[in-house]
Parts: C-alpha cells; structure tokens; sequence
C-alpha cells in the first residue's frame, strides 16, 4: 500500500509540474514577436499609449507615448499570467501583471507609485502588427 501511494504521488507531482510547463510555453510562445498595445486615459482625459515587446529571452521593451522608456525581465507567475516589475529614471515604480483573456488579449492591471502612494488601473493589450 505505501509503494503504491508512494508511486501516485511520485507521478501526480510529475505531471502537474508538466502542466505547469506546458501553459508556461504557451504563454510566452503566443505574446513574443509582435508589439502589444493599450491605451489608458487618465482623470484630465490625458491618453497615454503603452507598448509592450516580448523577446524570446523573457525580456521586455515598454514604451509611454512611443518613448522607448523601458527594458526589464518578465516571469510566468503561479497562476499562468505574465509578471513584471520595473523603475522609470523618474522613479516612479511600475508593476504588470496579465493573464491571456479568451478573447486573445493580455488583459489585467498595471500599478504605479503616484505622490508617495499606489496606484492601480485594469487595462487590455491588445496585439499589433
């Protein structure tokens, strides 16, 4: 009875480690390549485009308004989503965090530090040519 429960669990570790694995590839497999834009209007009615490139190194390149501000690692995250954090020259703290929608969209929410404190808004990537 222990060799068996021993061997089902030896095996169910394995596979949902392969699970894992499997959504991690697919993920980044579908968001490389092409640019991924959203954009975001603030209280004044400001819009600001964000532009986000994935590389098949897991690095990212972000633009703000088509400045190129930004280059930082991203990390596949427990739940399957994409995560990552990065710092402006300014600063200012930035944390993404996205999940695939069943739409084909990178759907999920962007928080920043603002006057001392955090800040948090939903926002939808949607991919470009």
């Amino acid at each position: 009875m222990f060799l068996f429960l021993t061997i089902f669990v030896i095996v169910g570790v394995n596979f949902s480690s392969t699970a894992i694995a499997g959504e991690d590839s697919t993920i980044m497999a579908l968001v490389q390549g092409s640019p991924w834009t959203a954009q975001l209007e603030n209280k004044k009615g400001r819009k600001k485009k964000i532009r986000l490139l994935f590389s098949e190194d897991g690095q990212v390149d972000i633009s703000f308004n088509g400045k190129e501000l930004l280059t930082t690692m991203s990390s596949i995250d427990k739940s399957g989503g994409i995560s990552f954090t990065t710092k402006k020259g300014d600063g200012k703290e930035f944390e993404f965090s996205f999940k695939l929608d069943e739409d084909g969209n990178l759907s999920g929410n962007i928080s920043f530090t603002k006057k001392g404190g955090w800040r948090e808004k939903h926002v939808v990537f949607r991919p470009t040519s």
